[in-house]
């Protein structure tokens, strides 16, 4: 039933992470930033991220859905090198048609609710997709090998109800490879480095071992992709039946929280990946000691 909606969505966040990807810095100081009115950080990679993001979506919905983002085009009018900027990164890794940077501003400012044609402010629209072109800022300038993490979050919400939703992780380590045994969690190993300036080639952006892509569809369950697999198949223009049925999606699931399935004991505690906002030391730390005991966490010296 929604398998336009998925598919859609998949690409666009698909397209959204592949640019986030190559702007993302190796380290903290190498990407130019500017401040929003509360002061939180905008990089050339949420202009990018949201402007091929809405413009995949657009093409296939066009005015008749409602589109919602954080970012205007407004500073990069007032700002040609930072349009440069992000007009350079869109045309290095996007395969769609985003033709000029007037192109490129349209597409950003699809994400003030703005119908292009009467230039009005849509107030009423029974479909509105809500992205967040880089949630999560402060691992993202933490940078790439550091092991700053952030997502693109996009959900489509159908008369006030959510009903298709999808978390792009372009840098969260994949279960079972190297990149989950480096110290601190998340950080780059010494092969994973060696083996990066081999990656955006013909094989795609994203390796074997990092990037992965969640969806949820209402009614439907959650489901988990490795980017670089989803990279493969979509970027060949496949169909959404077709690409659907030749994924190996893994289904995500809860136990239930009262026992049944396992002992309080046995329970797995879950923390944050970016440790910019974990808090081991405080509130997680308490609930963690309530659940498994004193030595429910091991803090190292980063506080992880």
């Amino acid at each position: 039933e929604r398998a336009e909606d998925v598919h859609v969505a998949l690409l666009s966040v698909l397209h959204a992470s592949r640019v986030t990807r190559h702007l993302q810095p190796i380290g903290s100081s190498d990407i130019q930033t500017l401040s929003k009115k509360d002061a939180s950080p905008v990089t050339v990679g949420d202009f990018a991220s949201q402007a091929v993001a809405l413009h995949t979506i657009h093409n296939t919905f066009g005015n008749s859905d409602m589109y919602i983002a954080e970012e205007g085009s407004d500073a990069l009018r007032n700002d040609v090198e930072l349009l440069e900027k992000v007009w350079g990164a869109v045309n290095h890794v996007h395969t769609g048609d985003l033709n000029s940077e007037e192109d490129l501003l349209k597409a950003i400012d699809y994400g003030q609710g703005i119908d292009e044609e009467d230039q009005s402010l849509v107030t009423k629209r029974r479909r509105v997709w809500a992205l967040d072109p880089i949630d999560g800022t402060k691992g993202f300038l933490r940078g790439r090998f550091f092991g700053g993490q952030y997502c693109i979050a996009l959900a489509l919400i159908e008369d006030g109800e959510p009903v298709v939703s999808v978390l792009g992780c372009p840098n969260l380590p994949l279960p079972s490879t190297e990149s989950t045994k480096a110290i601190p969690y998340g950080a780059w190993s010494e092969n994973e480095v060696k083996n990066d300036a081999a990656t955006g080639s013909s094989n795609g952006l994203f390796s074997s071992s990092r990037g992965c892509l969640f969806v949820a569809v209402r009614g439907g369950g959650c489901f988990e992709i490795p980017l670089h697999i989803l990279e493969k198949y979509l970027l060949e223009q496949s169909s959404p039946e077709s690409a659907s049925a030749k994924l190996p999606w893994k289904r995500l699931h809860v136990t239930a929280n009262d026992g049944t399935a396992k002992a309080k004991h046995e329970a797995t505690f879950c923390l944050g990946v970016e440790r910019g906002f974990s808090d081991p030391n405080g509130t997680v730390l308490k609930i963690a000691q309530v659940i498994h005991g004193p030595d429910a966490l091991i803090v190292d010296d980063d506080g992880i």
